[in-house]
This record gives C-alpha cells, sequence and structure tokens, in this order.
C-alpha cells in the first residue's frame, strides 16, 4: 500500500544536545532517550525489513503479580497491577520499563501461556523512550493467526484520514522463553495525539471492554477530575428525536466527516468489534478549547468476516453504537454513508492491492517461523484464508453496490415471516445450537455450555426494513434452566435486535410463551434478529414458524422534512 511521503523533520539534536560528545550522543541513543536524526517519534514501525527482537525480563516477584491477574467480565482493569521490567532489543536495554497485562473476552492470556503485554517506556516521567515511542503494545494475536489483519486495518484507516495508531511485528522472548511472533502496536498516548492532532492539549477517553458513552469513560491522558461534559452533551445530540435536524446539533460537537470515514471503513473491513458495528475498540480525543470529539479506531485483529461477520457482511448493518446510530438515522447520515463507502472501495479495495499487501506482509513474516513445520502450517493456513476472506469481501462489497438489496416484502396483515436463522456460538464455544421437532413443529434450541460456563449464544438472521414502526413475534421456553452464575441474571432466553442492552421481555418459564417486542426505525438498516440464550446450565426452545415480522401501517402521507 502506498503512503505519503513523509515530511522532513528537523532534527532536535542539535538545539537540545549542543556541545556534548558524539559518543555520549549515541549512548544516549542507544538508550532510547534520543531519537535517530532525521526520524519521527515510531517511523520505523513501518513494517518492512527484518523482524525486530524483544527480550522480555521479569523478576521472579514480579511474575508473581503477574500471575495473580486475569480479566473478569464486567470489566476489573483497576485490579491490573504494573511490574517493572528489563527489555532489550539488539544492543539496546531499556530499564525500569512498566509492564502490565492486557486483552479482554477472547485475547486474554494468563502469563504463562501467550499473555498480551502493554509496555510503558517512560511511566513516571521518565524520558526514556523505544524508537521515540512512550509507549507500546505487544498484541498476541490470537484470534488472527496470520498476524496481519492488525496492520492491514491501521494502514487503510490511515489512509482514509481516520488517525490510527500504528503497527508492525517483533519477535518476543520472556524470561527466555520463546513467545513467538507478536503484532506491535503504537501506543495511543502522547507522542500520538502531539503528531496526529497539532495544537492545544486534550483530553483522551478510554471506553474500556464494550462500554459505549453513555457510561463513565476512563481519562487516560488530560484531566481526569473534570466533568465529561462534551461526551454526555454527544449521546444527548444522538439522540435528539429531531432527525431533521439532528446532524445539525452533532456537527459542533463530533467530527462528523471522519466519523462517517470511520463507520463506512469499519463495515467495508467487516469490523464487526469496533465501534459502529458493536459499541467496543475504539478511543475517544476531546481537543482543547473546546474542540469536536474525534474517535479513535483499536483493537483490529477480526478483519474480513470472522466470527461474528463473514465475507459477506452487509454494507448497510444495523449500527449499534449511541453515536453511530445518532448519524445514520438523522436525515442525510445514511446517504453520506454510502457515498463515503464507495469512494473508499474504488480508492483502496480494487485492483488487487489489498492481496498484494497481505502477501507483502506475509513474506517478511515466513523467515520466523521456518524452525517448526506445524508453526509454519499454522502460519501459512491463517494467511491463505485471510487472502481468500479479502477477495470474498472486494467481490461481495461490489455486488451490494451493484445489486443493492431489496426491502423485506410483507404480507396481506402487514405480517412477514423471518427464515434465514444461522447459529452463533458464544466465546467459550461451549453452547451448541440444535435444530429439532416439537409436536411436529420445527424448532430452534440453544443448548448452554453447562453448569460452570457462562453462555451467551444465539440464533442470527438480518433483514432490511424501511423506516417505521415493528414487532418481532415469537414464542420460546426455557428447559432445565439451572442457577444463575456469579454476575448474570436467571438462565433465560429472549428474542431481540442486535445491539440492544435492555428493553426487551425475557423469558424463564418451561411452557411455551408469546413474546412481543416493538421498535422503531428512523430510516432504512439492515438489521440483525436475535434468538438467545443467556446465562448457564439450560436449554432454550425457539418455534420457527412463530418468529415473524409485522409492520405497524403508516398513518397516511408524511409531511415533506424541511430543507436544507
Amino acid at each position: 500500500m502506498n503512503t505519503p511521503e513523509r515530511e522532513q523533520v528537523r532534527p532536535r539534536g542539535p538545539r537540545a544536545w549542543a556541545g556534548l560528545p558524539v559518543s555520549l550522543l549515541a549512548i544516549l541513543t542507544l538508550m532510547g532517550l534520543l531519537e535517530p536524526v532525521g526520524l519521527r517519534a515510531g517511523d520505523w514501525l513501518v513494517p518492512e525489513g527484518p523482524v525486530p527482537r524483544l527480550s522480555i525480563e521479569v523478576a521472579p516477584r514480579d511474575m508473581a503479580i503477574l500471575r495473580a491477574y486475569h480479566w473478569e467480565w464486567g470489566g476489573n482493569e483497576s485490579e491490573r497491577t504494573n511490574v517493572f521490567v528489563t527489555v532489550r532489543e539488539g544492543g539496546r536495554v531499556y530499564t525500569n520499563v512498566a509492564v502490565h497485562l492486557k486483552g479482554s473476552a477472547g485475547s486474554f492470556r494468563p502469563v504463562d501461556d501467550l499473555p498480551a503485554m502493554t509496555l510503558h517506556f517512560g511511566k513516571g516521567g521518565s524520558p526514556q523512550r523505544f524508537h521515540g515511542l512512550e509507549k507500546i503494545h505487544l498484541n498476541n494475536s490470537v484470534q488472527d493467526p496470520s498476524r496481519i489483519c492488525e496492520i492491514l486495518g491501521r494502514e487503510l484507516f490511515n489512509a482514509a484520514g481516520v488517525p490510527t495508531p500504528r503497527a508492525s511485528h517483533a519477535v518476543v522472548t520472556l524470561n527466555g522463553r520463546r513467545l513467538g511472533v507478536y503484532v506491535l502496536v503504537e501506543g495511543c498516548d502522547r507522542k500520538f495525539l502531539g503528531r496526529e492532532f497539532p495544537g492545544p492539549k486534550g483530553r483522551l477517553y478510554d471506553a474500556g471492554f464494550a462500554r459505549d458513552i453513555d457510561r463513565e469513560l476512563l481519562v487516560s491522558i488530560g484531566d481526569a477530575g473534570r466533568e465529561q461534559s462534551a461526551i454526555r452533551g454527544l449521546a444527548t445530540a444522538s439522540a435528539d428525536k429531531d432527525l431533521a435536524h439532528r446532524l445539525e446539533r452533532l456537527t459542533p460537537l463530533l467530527d462528523v466527516d471522519r466519523f462517517v470515514t470511520m463507520a463506512a471503513m469499519e463495515v467495508l473491513l467487516a469490523h464487526w468489534d469496533g465501534y459502529c458495528i458493536g459499541h467496543n475498540n475504539y478511543r475517544v480525543f476531546e481537543p482543547g478549547e473546546g474542540g469536536r470529539l474525534i474517535f479513535i479506531p483499536h483493537g483490529l485483529d477480526q478483519l474480513f468476516g470472522v466470527y461474528r461477520a463473514t465475507p459477506e457482511y452487509t454494507i448497510t448493518p444495523g449500527f449499534k453504537s449511541i453515536v453511530s446510530k445518532g448519524v445514520m438515522e438523522a436525515r442525510g447520515g445514511r446517504a453520506r454513508y454510502m457515498e463515503r463507502l464507495g469512494v473508499l472501495y474504488t480508492n483502496f479495495f480494487i485492483g488487487g492491492r489489498l492481496s498484494a499487501r497481505v502477501e507483502e506482509v506475509a513474506r517478511r513474516l515466513r523467515p520466523e517461523f521456518q524452525e517448526d513445520p506445524e508453526d509454519r502450517a499454522q502460519f501459512e493456513g491463517a494467511v491463505t484464508r485471510l487472502q481468500d476472506r479479502v477477495r470474498r469481501r472486494v467481490t461481495s462489497i461490489a455486488e451490494q453496490l451493484i445489486h443493492p438489496r431489496p426491502p423485506l416484502a410483507f404480507g396481506p396483515g402487514g405480517i412477514a415471516p423471518v427464515t434465514g436463522w444461522g447459529f452463533h456460538p458464544d466465546s467459550s464455544g461451549r453452547a451448541l445450537g440444535v435444530r429439532e421437532t416439537d409436536e411436529n413443529r420445527p424448532v430452534l434450541g440453544i443448548r448452554g455450555g453447562g453448569a460452570t460456563a457462562r453462555t451467551w449464544a444465539s440464533w442470527r438472521t438480518s433483514v432490511l426494513l424501511e423506516a417505521g414502526e415493528y414487532e418481532l413475534r415469537g414464542r420460546c421456553r426455557m428447559e432445565a434452566a439451572g442457577a444463575a452464575l456469579e454476575g448474570t441474571g436467571p438462565v433465560s432466553v429472549a428474542i431481540r435486535l442486535s445491539g440492544e442492552r435492555g428493553g426487551y421481555p425475557k423469558v424463564t418459564a418451561r411452557e411455551w410463551l408469546d413474546v412481543h417486542h416493538a421498535f422503531t426505525l428512523g430510516d432504512t438498516t439492515e438489521v440483525e434478529l436475535i434468538c438467545e440464550l443467556r446465562g448457564g446450565e439450560g436449554t432454550g426452545w425457539f418455534d420457527l414458524g412463530s418468529l415473524r415480522l409485522a409492520r405497524k401501517p403508516s398513518e397516511g402521507p408524511r409531511a415533506p422534512a424541511p430543507g436544507p
């Protein structure tokens, strides 16, 4: 992928270090206290050339501290403790580097397994830097064995004008144990913010795991004690019921153009675990002096159709997050998004350039997998599968742009059956989806993962619906429900829309119950419908023939919307 030519950067040595002996300057550079002349922080992150080696040395008492931490549902970031380690890279030695384990539902691994880690080289105000970077992340890439998605995704967001921390690779060793090839990601720190957003200092918000802006966010940079009024104002404006003027309310608060670009790129990449589709994996930057909020992508390891998406993922999804729904439901929002999606597709996705970039990155990594035949086979298989997903994704987007999917047709009485259900397991992989019959009626079933396994599995299907008022109907029941697991409610089944976090009925009874769930759409939207089981032990059943959508008749012709 072509990248814009770098601007010439004046070396900072002549002014700041004038008069120091050349030998001392060399030593300071090796220690990471000076950047090599002519380079900006992290310029070496361009994934080319030999893969660097990082050796991390942790004292026994600090290993015990790291062993004590395990990620938990609901968030326990406050229990994550930094320890101080030594990091070696070739002839460079970095001391007193703060390290903590990172990762969440799918990526967290204990320190004695394949731990993902955050390394802070400048903790406590130290001037020490890693190639000019204050903080880096070492991602274990357990959800992307190709180790390429983070590279490709971040390059595409940056090329599209959405500032995103860059990524490369490193071979990591921990106390002499070779962990293998990791994805090395630039920290979203002051260096990154200063490069991408020059001007008055601002605040950086970290949402943690699957937390939207209607909840308190962690302030990772800036004044944590000040009210999060800009965030709350954005949430309020995103829910403004005046759809004709909602974008006018959002524009002073949000960089809408950049946000629409981010949404379009998330969908093109089938980045189901990002902010717009899944209200996860993002940061928010609030520039100083009342600047507009800017969203920053994060966690780009599941792209091009894996887990909860396929390479044929729709380009008109039901956006789930507060801000994406606010923008897309506003008058003109979805049209603006579709126009941007087409431009990005034309500029970055056609002509085989993505496949060529995947091969280019894979070629650099291949020497690191030559010693172990099993590792080599796994890596090559992952690259082949990624190439296949990329090709299918590019083809699918073109087909959807040329032949848009028609909205769901409703029959007499405004009723339409819901079909095309597919099973989606949860992250534990223990729940099972079954198709059976009950008194000669076809039913969908979900068998929970067991008495100790948290289950959050579902049957899903998607429909394209025009603006209007709807009701999702069905019959469901629970069977042999076990006791509720700690931190969860009673084991139950529900019929709902993807992205909803409440306001829908839940069923715990053994007998069949009719369930109705009403919802309203402000614009033509792809909606994902869900039949789910939440909890642990037990089986949930759904009467397949009863699953229907009802559309409320419109109340005559609508008044024309106000002009722009």
